[in-house]
C-alpha cells in the first residue's frame, strides 16, 4: 500500500472510531498499535489540512457510516498527495506514522509538526548530535587538530546542535509557547478561552458563528509561523468535531479570530 492511499485508509480507521476497529488490523498494525498510529496520522493531517473540504468530507462520511465513499476517497488522497509532493518532510514523518512506533518521541529521533505556516523539527536529536560530533571529533583524531583552538570549534559546534536540538531532551517539543498560551477574554462574552501548553484548550470550537462544546476534551495546534498575509493557522479538534480557523495578532495581548471562509468570530484580549 502506497503512502497516501495508506493515510487516506488510517484516516478513515481513526473517523471510524475505536470501537468499529476492535480486532481489525490495517497495514499490518492492529489493536493498541493502530490507535497509536491512526491518531498520529490524524495529527499530522489535522494540523496540515485540517480545513481541507476533502479532509472533511472523508472524516464526516467515515465518523458517519464506518466508512468513506470511493469519490470521498480519491479526493482526499488528491489533497494528501499535493500537501506531500510540496511538504517532503511531511511525506517522512507520516511514513514514521504509519509504521505504528509508540508515541514516546524520547524514544525515537526527530518528529514533526507542521501548519500552513510552516514546519519545525521535535523530539529527542541526541542520536543526530552524537553521530555529528563523533564525526568531527574522528576528523580530528586523522588530521591530529588538538590545539586550543580546534577545542574551541568543537565545544563550539556542540552548543550550537544543542540549541537546535531545544536544550534539556526530556522537554521532547520545542521551547518557546505557542503565541496563543494562556487565558483570554474574547469580545463575543462568550466567556474566557485557555489554551494550554499541552494543548488543551476550551471554548475555541465554532460551528454557526457560536462556540459549541459536545463534551470531552478539546485540543487546539497553531501554525509554528504566520503564512505571508501574517495569519495563523489555529486548527480545534473536539472529537468528532473539527474546524480550521486563521488568526492574526496585533501585539501580544491581542489577536483576531476568522473563519476558514474569512469571516471575522471575535477578537481577543489576554485575561
Amino acid at each position: 500500500m502506497d503512502l497516501i492511499s495508506a493515510t487516506v485508509g488510517m484516516l478513515v480507521v481513526w473517523a471510524a472510531g475505536k470501537a468499529r476497529r476492535v480486532g481489525v488490523e490495517f497495514n499490518g498494525l492492529a489493536d493498541q498499535a493502530l490507535d497509536v498510529a491512526a491518531e498520529r496520522v490524524r495529527g499530522l493531517i489535522a494540523t496540515k489540512l485540517g480545513g481541507d473540504p476533502a479532509i472533511r468530507r472523508l472524516l464526516t462520511e467515515s465518523q458517519e457510516q464506518g466508512e468513506a465513499s470511493p469519490s470521498a476517497r480519491a479526493d482526499a488522497e488528491n489533497a494528501v498527495k499535493v500537501a506531500v509532493d510540496r511538504d517532503h518532510q511531511l511525506a517522512a514523518a507520516l511514513r514514521e506514522a504509519l509504521e505504528g512506533e509508540d508515541g514516546d518521541d524520547r524514544s525515537r529521533g526527530p518528529s514533526y509538526r507542521t501548519g500552513s505556516g510552516g514546519s519545525i523539527v521535535t523530539g529527542n536529536n541526541n542520536k543526530v548530535i552524537t553521530k555529528v560530533i563523533t564525526n568531527v571529533i574522528n576528523a580530528a583524531e586523522r588530521n591530529k587538530v588538538r590545539t586550543t583552538i580546534g577545542g574551541i570549534v568543537v565545544l563550539g559546534l556542540i552548543a550550537g546542535l544543542s540549541i537546535w536540538a531545544g536544550g534539556d531532551d526530556s522537554s521532547g517539543d520545542t521551547t518557546d509557547s505557542p503565541p496563543l498560551a494562556g487565558s483570554w477574554t474574547p469580545s463575543d462574552d462568550t466567556g474566557i478561552k485557555t489554551f494550554g501548553e499541552d494543548g488543551q484548550c476550551t471554548r475555541f470550537y465554532y460551528n454557526n458563528g457560536r462556540p459549541l462544546d459536545i463534551g470531552g476534551p478539546m485540543r487546539c495546534s497553531l501554525s509554528t509561523r504566520p503564512d505571508e498575509s501574517g495569519q495563523y493557522t489555529l486548527t480545534v479538534v473536539q472529537s468528532p468535531n473539527e474546524a480550521a480557523y486563521t488568526v492574526r495578532f496585533d501585539g501580544d495581548d491581542h489577536a483576531l479570530v476568522y473563519s476558514s471562509a474569512g469571516r471575522k468570530l471575535y477578537e481577543l484580549n489576554r485575561s
